[in-house]
């Protein structure tokens, strides 16, 4: 049975959307839409900046991760679920206490949870961002940089940080930055 948060979410036309990760269904990305009305979709790149400005995000990341952790742990296996977490909230709340309480009742291994954030979270304020990421990786999670190269990151700079794994923007193959 679902919860009144998550049946006000889906009244709301709030839902989340799997992108498959990996050639042999490793795991997936859980990627929220919100559709307000018949033919009307909100991508994410405008639903997150406008949930940041109304003070919205937390709220949301915690449906997010809440919703992808349930669902991922019907999923058995190993199978993995990713889930963006915004720049703003990394490192302004208590982001690993809610991901602790969401794994838990959730009852989804932390190993199996992926959060992706952009490379710009360890510009700001990088002695809190480091701080936040050792104890996601002490509670088991992975950690992702996303979208690397649409901002002023290196590869050496972001070395010094917990990070799992790096989703290159595509953008940054074709000018071929990358290449040897």
């Amino acid at each position: 049975m679902a919860s009144q948060h998550e049946q006000g979410a889906a009244q709301r036309g709030v839902f989340l959307h799997y992108q498959l990760q990996g050639g042999r269904l490793e795991g997936a990305e859980a990627l929220i839409r919100w559709r307000p009305g018949p033919g009307r979709l909100v991508p994410p790149d405008r639903l997150i900046p406008l949930a940041e400005d109304m003070g919205l995000i937390a709220a949301v990341s915690d449906w997010v991760l809440a919703r992808a952790c349930c669902d991922a742990s019907g999923w058995g296996d190993d199978r993995y679920v990713s889930v963006n977490i915004s720049p703003l909230e990394f490192c302004t709340t208590d982001l690993t206490q809610r991901v602790a309480r969401v794994l838990a009742s959730s009852g989804l291994p932390a190993t199996r949870l992926e959060l992706e954030i952009t490379e710009n979270v360890t510009f700001t304020h990088p002695q809190q961002a480091l701080a936040v990421m050792q104890e996601l990786r002490a509670l088991g999670v992975r950690l992702t940089v996303d979208d690397f190269g649409t901002g002023y990151a290196t590869l050496g700079y972001l070395k010094t940080f917990p990070f799992s794994g790096l989703k290159i923007d595509p953008a940054l193959l074709e000018r071929g930055t990358l290449a040897s």
